[in-house]
């Protein structure tokens, strides 16, 4: 919409973000200049293991604890490496496996 002019007839002369902050009081509205709240962002990873009985892992390469080992490091990157002064943050707000049961290491894990 930019591209197509959408902010050039008229031109806007303040532009403002707004999101719903459930602490804030019904009725009450907040303003701060500034980045304040983060960004959506979404990615999408398929960890590729070898699946096989959760009695024998040795024979197996679990994507489960794969993919639990690169949330551990992801969230590293902010604690070590994201400045305090900035407001940053990073959420994995959904993990699925393929497996179906309970004691089956799955192949797959999204």
């Amino acid at each position: 919409m930019i591209k197509a002019g959408a902010l050039e007839n008229p031109k806007p002369t303040a532009i403002f973000g707004q999101h719903v902050f459930p602490l804030l009081e019904a009725g009450k509205v907040g303003f701060r200049a500034g980045m304040y709240m983060a960004s959506s962002d979404e990615i999408y990873l398929t960890i590729k293991g070898k699946g096989g009985h959760g009695a024998m892992p040795h024979e197996c390469v679990d994507p489960v604890l794969i993919t639990a080992h690169i949330i551990t490091a992801l969230q590293q990157i902010v604690s070590r490496y994201a400045d305090p002064t900035v407001p940053s943050v990073l959420t994995f707000g959904h993990i699925a496996s393929t497996g179906g049961a309970t004691n089956v290491i799955p192949t797959k894990q999204n």
